[in-house]
């Protein structure tokens, strides 16, 4: 089942369970989880399956381990592409 972007805790601050099956959005990706967690993917990542990348990604800051040619647009509205040069991987404005 879809739950949108991954959130620690419900609305009413109670811990969210996430179970195997469950598909969220976390920094910029899609994840499914493979067991029974409250983690996050980048916490636990022996219990979530990589699945996609959104496009884009917003946010103040970019997302944490992105992947080759996923756009992350800026907070003031900068484009940028994720982007490996031959010899490093680096944001690039587009």
């Amino acid at each position: 089942m879809f739950k949108g972007q991954f959130k620690f805790k419900n609305a009413s601050g109670i811990s969210n369970t996430y179970s195997p099956g469950d598909v969220v959005i976390y920094q910029g990706k899609i994840y499914q989880s493979t067991k029974l967690n409250q983690k996050s993917p980048l916490q636990e990542p022996n219990s979530w399956k990589y699945v996609d990348t959104t496009e884009p990604f917003k946010g103040t800051y970019p997302p944490v381990n992105p992947k080759e040619n996923q756009i992350w647009i800026s907070n003031d509205a900068i484009s940028y592409i994720y982007f490996y040069d031959g010899n490093s991987y680096q944001w690039i404005a587009i």
